[in-house]
């Protein structure tokens, strides 16, 4: 009964081994004898990996037991690096919304009265009233994503970060002094403080008026 013949792929790796680490024919004789066990327990790319991993380390004169047993344990180490990678990644908190599936951005205001936002996202300076007044849109993450699908379900349409981000371009910069505002203001304010807010209340045009 003939043997099954050793995949290319494993043939391929023996003559890379053997020529990473200047084997003779005996040892890449030897390595073949390991083909059936090793084709079943690795993929090619496991053993190109763990040999360009050794290569380069000291390696006593019993190069058999030692040669395979690091190839073993160079694999083993791959495998745990990407378990831990793939763990890391389905466990990894998203930083826009911290897995709510929702982001608090700044709301621009409405233009006229109710119902319709402004156009433009202005910056404190120019919307003093507004510097605490946000909105939650779906984030553009896996948890929002699906938050998007269930309100659809259920046929409700939700604002998105990506299309919320594309009306207002400049969102981030209106956030971040809004938030440099509110730091501010929550030390003691000075006398031009209460100048520079007395100046801004003045030039506010009230509703109606």
């Amino acid at each position: 009964m003939s043997q099954n013949p050793m995949p290319l792929w494993y043939l391929q790796w023996v003559k890379h081994h053997a020529a990473a680490f200047a084997l003779n024919n005996e040892a890449s004789q030897t390595m073949l004898k390991w083909g059936p066990v090793f084709v079943k327990l690795f993929t090619a790319r496991e053993l190109h990996e763990a040999t360009d991993e050794l290569i380069g380390k000291p390696m006593g004169l019993d190069w058999v037991r030692e040669h395979r047993t690091a190839l073993i344990e160079a694999v083993a180490a791959q495998r745990s690096r990407a378990k831990a990678k793939e763990k890391q990644d389905r466990y990894s908190v998203c930083a826009f919304c911290l897995e709510t599936g929702f982001c608090m951005v700044p709301h621009p205001g409405f233009a006229h009265g109710w119902g319709k936002w402004h156009p433009v996202l202005r910056m404190p300076a120019e919307d003093p009233l507004g510097l605490t007044r946000t909105v939650a849109v779906a984030c553009c993450c896996e948890v929002g994503q699906r938050t998007v699908a269930g309100e659809q379900e259920r046929g409700r349409e939700i604002l998105t970060l990506t299309t919320y981000e594309h009306r207002y371009p400049n969102y981030r910069e209106v956030a971040a002094e809004r938030e440099s505002v509110l730091r501010a203001a929550a030390q003691e304010p000075t006398a031009t403080d209460y100048e520079n807010l007395n100046r801004i209340l003045s030039g506010i045009r009230i509703l109606g008026a």
